[in-house]
């Protein structure tokens, strides 16, 4: 599918600044990065009819479900870090897809609830792990004030449109003693550096902003939030030299210990200003 991009530049969704330069581009995609707050950003956003395309009306869950074990580790991490601060309550995962970590939680005595854009995956998860999801975007499903314990929203803020606005509903569902876990790529990685427009977590059809360390504090900042914890992490790498994989293995630690991991992985809990 060829995504046809809309001619009308967007502003920094953070600081709102005009003022930016090209940082990527290969000639089909162009992302910007702010010359105010270091964001980067695509410079166009997609069309509803392309956003039904990839989300509402996504069906292709093959690959996911063929390694649907993979995710189990990784999810189980999360669940690990949740459970230092809160061991029970309300818990909501935005964007929860066919609802493996959501079943997870349920597991751990969590009361879980989900939304998931793609309607194939909402049937899934409610068919195949009877879990409470809504076919809906978070406004969309009109929460009650100061109802969650815990909010997690993993690899989805990248694609969301407006930052801001979703973490400001996030911060009004919260409980006022709840944290937020959120998890998305991180640009300042040493992997992003090198591979530039190659870095595989670029995904340009799908991502429309790159985050890092500084420019997730910020946005934390505009919406009342403040950094309770931040990891970085590295992809698996997949060989059979048990050496080369032990190398990487070895370096792969270090770099994510430095905070030049791929992925961020981040607590938050609301702050006193707003």
């Amino acid at each position: 599918m060829k995504l046809k991009e809309n001619l009308e530049q967007i502003l920094c969704p953070i600081c709102k600044s005009s003022k930016n330069k090209i940082e990527l581009n290969n000639g089909q995609f162009q992302y910007l990065k702010c010359m105010n707050c270091n964001l980067i950003y695509r410079k166009n956003y997609f069309s509803r009819q392309e956003k039904e395309e990839l989300y509402v009306n996504a069906k292709d869950f093959e690959g996911y479900l063929k390694n649907i074990d993979k995710f189990i580790s990784p999810f189980n991490r999360i669940l690990n870090l949740i459970t230092k601060f809160k061991n029970k309550g309300k818990l909501l995962d935005i964007g929860c897809n066919l609802g493996l970590f959501l079943s997870l939680a349920n597991k751990r005595g969590f009361e879980t609830y989900g939304v998931e854009l793609s309607k194939a995956a909402v049937i899934y998860a409610r068919k195949q792990f009877k879990l409470n999801v809504l076919n809906k975007t978070l406004k969309e499903a009109k929460f009650k004030d100061k109802y969650f314990d815990i909010v997690v929203i993993n690899h989805v803020i990248e694609h969301v449109e407006d930052p801001i606005s979703e973490i400001l509903e996030i911060r009004r569902i919260l409980k006022d003693d709840g944290i937020l876990i959120l998890g998305t790529p991180n640009y300042n990685s040493i992997f992003s550096k090198i591979l530039r427009e190659r870095w595989p977590s670029i995904q340009p059809k799908y991502h429309l902003f790159l985050f890092s360390p500084q420019t997730i504090n910020l946005l934390f900042k505009r919406t009342g939030f403040k950094l309770v914890y931040l990891s970085t992490e590295n992809r698996e790498f997949n060989t059979k030299n048990i050496l080369i994989k032990s190398a990487y293995n070895f370096m792969s630690e270090i770099i994510s210990k430095l905070g030049y991991g791929e992925a961020m992985l981040i607590t938050a809990s609301k702050s006193d200003i707003l």
